[in-house]
């Protein structure tokens, strides 16, 4: 455990770094300045816990204390702090400076070591909340890959956002309106992510949201990514995109941009069938068919996005 020692009493610095003490079990940094601990600070990899003599020359350990706490490697990182004093006025400062315990001078050797075994605990405790809340966040960024339209902002001639296709459909007059509702599923390619293919599995889906809005036959057309490799299509008006030819184009292009970009892998399979044969909708039902068809793609009962049956969302 890395500890950074700041007091100005070289007794106190000489007794810590004993064998008898905690230079035996802990890699010890003495300063005897506030200004050297900073520096110390400022030149080194992050300390693991910190002991501060409340009074020093110049800068006294408190203001050190909330120095040191207002960085963000060392917002969370124990700080015990030294004194003389039994002033209550003096510990509850250092604590709203965000100091984490206080020992005694005297130094009684038994009571450092357990309030130190209890920052290394402390420690250990605040590195596995780290790490739990980066993995909270990786799963996160996937959920928001497998239903959300993060991965189209900024791609002008791709495919537009999941909530501003909703917006064009809920803001329809009421009334019915002439709609044709298609999806289009990515049917091969690896949805699951890992910590270091989340960026290359966006400009995968960018690619192909931009490449199949390029091959829309209507201008009419809109295409939104909703989540976990599916696409959805709403032509307004009469017209209809037609799924066979949309997917053929839409394949055979994106081929084409997998070999420029000489990507590894191969481009993925492309599935595009229409969500119903109804040509009349309210923005509202739309919507909801889109909406149905999304969480259908979410029930285990269909297929895996690298299966190519006919269990498709739209079939």
């Amino acid at each position: 455990m890395r500890i950074l020692v700041a007091d100005d009493d070289p007794i106190i610095l000489d007794l810590l770094q004993s064998p008898m003490w905690l230079g035996s079990e802990h890699d010890l940094t003495c300063v005897t300045s506030a200004a050297e601990a900073l520096s110390a600070i400022y030149d080194s990899r992050p300390f693991d816990a910190f002991l501060i003599d409340v009074v020093m020359p110049e800068t006294d350990g408190i203001s050190l204390c909330a120095t040191i706490r207002a960085m963000s490697r060392h917002s969370a990182t124990p700080i015990i702090m030294i004194t003389a004093s039994t002033e209550g006025g003096v510990m509850h400062r250092a604590f709203a400076a965000g100091a984490t315990d206080f020992v005694r001078k005297p130094l009684d050797g038994l009571d450092l070591g357990a309030r130190i075994n209890m920052a290394t605990m402390l420690n250990a405790s605040l590195l596995r909340e780290r790490k739990a809340r980066s993995t909270l966040t990786q799963l996160r960024q996937r959920t928001v890959m497998g239903q959300d339209e993060t991965p189209f902002l900024g791609v002008p001639s791709g495919a537009m956002s999941y909530s501003s296709l909703k917006a064009d459909l809920l803001s329809l007059s009421p009334g019915c309106h002439a709609l044709s509702l298609f999806s289009l599923r990515v049917a091969s390619i690896d949805l699951s992510g890992d910590d270091q293919a989340e960026d290359d599995l966006l400009q995968r889906l960018a690619v192909i949201g931009t490449v199949a809005t390029r091959e829309m036959q209507h201008s009419s057309t809109r295409l939104a990514y909703v989540g976990r490799g599916l696409f959805a299509g709403v032509t307004f008006g009469r017209q209809r995109e037609r799924a066979d030819l949309l997917q053929h184009r839409t394949q055979k292009a994106l081929e084409a941009v997998w070999r420029e970009k000489d990507w590894p892998d191969h481009a993925p399979k492309l599935l595009v069938r229409s969500l119903s044969t109804l040509g009349v909708w309210t923005g509202a039902t739309a919507m909801q068919a889109i909406a149905d068809a999304v969480k259908a793609q979410s029930d285990p009962r269909f297929a895996r996005p690298d299966d190519l049956s006919d269990r498709l969302i739209g079939a």
